[in-house]
């Protein structure tokens, strides 16, 4: 089975399981271990907490499992991987036990081998990357916080730099 097969098996799997969740895709995900939009999450679902999928067809590379595995721990509550039968005994090995594991078949239905567990390495920097401007400048005003004129200095810095003094 090909990415856009699994994908589709896995978002009505989804769909069904919490209808209420929101089911995003290709979210890039900034984290402290890693460059800006370092790795991106095939499927994230967001509701109270936030679940990320990544998904390893049989014609998939596994070369970049290791900084991906970083990246979603960084960000997401629950991981999983959706993975075509050539490479499960592969990911089972690589993977921390905290994943789970869906074995894409086909028909294309999924098959549950392992179940996902909190993740405890969750970095909130990591959450804080993912925000909008507005939203970081809401929760600033929404708990009261100031910041000393030395950051702000700090972060008009590239615009002292880029702009004519008039």
């Amino acid at each position: 089975m090909n990415d856009p097969a699994i994908r589709a098996a896995l978002v009505e799997h989804l769909r069904a399981a919490d209808p209420a969740a929101t089911v995003l895709h290709e979210v890039p995900i900034r984290y402290a271990g890693g460059k800006f939009d370092a790795a991106r999450a095939d499927v994230l679902t967001v509701s109270d907490v936030v679940t990320g999928y990544e998904i390893k067809s049989d014609v998939d590379s596994l070369t970049r499992l290791d900084r991906q595995i970083l990246a979603y721990e960084a960000l997401c509550d629950f991981n999983t991987i959706v993975v075509g039968s050539r490479h499960r005994a592969h990911v089972t090995a690589a993977l921390p036990a905290s994943w789970g594991i869906l074995v894409a078949e086909s028909g294309p239905r999924l098959r549950r081998e392992r179940p996902a567990t909190q993740n405890e390495r969750v970095e909130p920097a990591a959450i804080a990357r993912q925000l909008w401007k507005e939203e970081c400048v809401a929760l600033l005003k929404e708990h009261g916080a100031k910041l000393p004129r030395r950051v702000l200095v700090h972060t008009l810095w590239p615009l002292v730099e880029a702009l004519p003094i008039d």
